[in-house]
């Protein structure tokens, strides 16, 4: 073999190292910068879902005070003695009267 194509294979191959280096270090910094921009994306993903929840948290919150309140709205002695009186006819008995307990079914209660 001539001299010339001993110098040109190895420029050939000189060259080709080099396209892969060059090559291998393009995907090693666009693999880079497609993690960081998939993590911002999760990132920002992950605060929107944690705001959601926030919001919810606090909507759930609020309704349980207005449940709470409710409940004992419903539960107070004065209004359970209107129902007993006005509704079921029911009476305090006077002197020294015995209290029995009846069991008594009604529907809808207001």
């Amino acid at each position: 073999m001539p001299r010339g194509m001993k110098k040109k294979g190895r420029k050939k191959k000189k060259r080709n190292l080099f396209v892969r280096k060059c090559l291998l270090l393009i995907v090693i910094f666009l693999s880079v910068i497609l993690f960081y921009v998939w993590e911002r994306v999760e990132r920002l993903e992950a605060g929107y879902k944690i705001r959601e929840m926030v919001k919810r948290r606090n909507m759930l919150s609020e309704e349980k005070e207005l449940l709470l309140s409710e409940a004992a709205r419903l539960k107070s002695p004065q209004r359970i003695e209107k129902i007993a009186r006005e509704e079921l006819g029911l009476i305090v008995p006077a002197g020294r009267k015995s209290i029995r307990r009846i069991a008594v079914e009604y529907k809808n209660v207001k």
